[in-house]
């Protein structure tokens, strides 16, 4: 074999070691990017699932947490507040008032919330928070949103009374027609 045969043969040799080389280096290079862009892929997915979900949270966050599913008569609403100041041991607590306000639409919910002014007379802390529990622990969407207190004018040395109001909001899921 001659000299130029030889450098012939080992550039030949050579240019196909590194063309092998570089084959190698692209077909992994391809492995590597096909592989990262099923992960975007799977990561775009998994995105736009927890963008979902967090919408859902938002919307179920802003929506009232205890509803009624009928909205109490007036008169109901007054046998309650009624019956709770029965169960108090205390005789000297007067109920003065019960206003029910009109429902309202909560914003452009299916939704809708009615007030309930309350006022009592000569009332202790205790028989206070004894009344609240015993209206709103039933779970039908009633709950205390307000509370003032005020002295009596009336009060004793003996035992500290007070004039409290109250606002009652009772939640009723009430879808609109559409």
């Amino acid at each position: 074999m001659t000299p130029m045969a030889r450098q012939a043969r080992s550039r030949l040799i050579l240019t196909s070691v590194v063309l092998v080389g570089l084959a190698i280096i692209a077909f992994i290079c391809f492995r590597s990017a096909s592989a990262a862009s099923r992960r975007v892929r799977i990561a775009q997915t998994e995105l736009a699932q927890a963008t979902k979900m967090t919408s859902e949270i938002e919307r179920l966050n802003n929506a009232p947490r205890i509803a009624s599913l009928e909205m109490e008569s007036p008169d109901e609403i007054s046998q309650r507040i009624t019956s709770a100041l029965k169960r108090l041991k205390s005789s000297a607590t007067s109920l003065q008032s019960v206003d029910p306000q009109p429902p309202r639409r909560i914003a452009k919910s299916e939704y809708q919330i009615r007030a309930t002014e309350v006022e009592l007379g000569q009332v202790k802390l205790s028989d206070l928070a004894r009344f609240i529990t015993a209206l709103t622990k039933d779970g039908q969407g009633l709950e205390v949103r307000d509370i003032v207190l005020s002295e009596t004018r009336t009060a004793s040395k003996t035992s500290e009374t007070w004039t409290a109001r109250l606002t009652l909001t009772q939640v009723i899921y009430s879808p609109t027609r559409r």
